[in-house]
């Protein structure tokens, strides 16, 4: 799979245009459907978010030589790159960290205390 952070995410559409998504994925308006790699460079999460209506995401991750590149669509009457696909693309995030999290615990047979030293320790070890 192919990485992409917030500062990936936040050059693609302005600052209201995050905040608003940002606030839709706090809410867990949207559902990662699937992840699947495209190609060996292209990463593609399929989604749908619920805000007035039911929308519909398609979001390419482009792993380039200058760097990631995102482009997302969406059924919206924006239809890229809006607050739809940002919810989105920070769901992906938050399961693709939650999956890390799952591992740490299973590899180092850790309770699930995040804040407990064992895990930052653990956490550390995988760097």
């Amino acid at each position: 799979m192919i990485t992409f952070s917030l500062s990936d995410l936040r050059l693609i559409c302005d600052s209201a245009t995050f905040s608003r998504g940002y606030d839709y994925n706090e809410a867990s308006y949207s559902i990662i459907k699937s992840v699947k790699m495209a190609s060996d460079d292209i990463m593609q999460i399929m989604s749908t978010t619920t805000g007035s209506k039911l929308y519909k995401q398609s979001i390419n991750i482009y792993n380039q030589d200058s760097g990631i590149k995102i482009i997302g669509k969406c059924s919206c009457p924006v239809g890229r790159n809006c607050k739809h696909v940002i919810s989105s693309s920070l769901a992906y995030l938050d399961e693709a960290q939650d999956e890390i999290e799952d591992e740490i615990f299973e590899k180092f047979e850790l309770k699930k205390e995040p804040d407990s030293i064992n895990f930052k320790v653990a956490f550390q070890a995988l760097q």
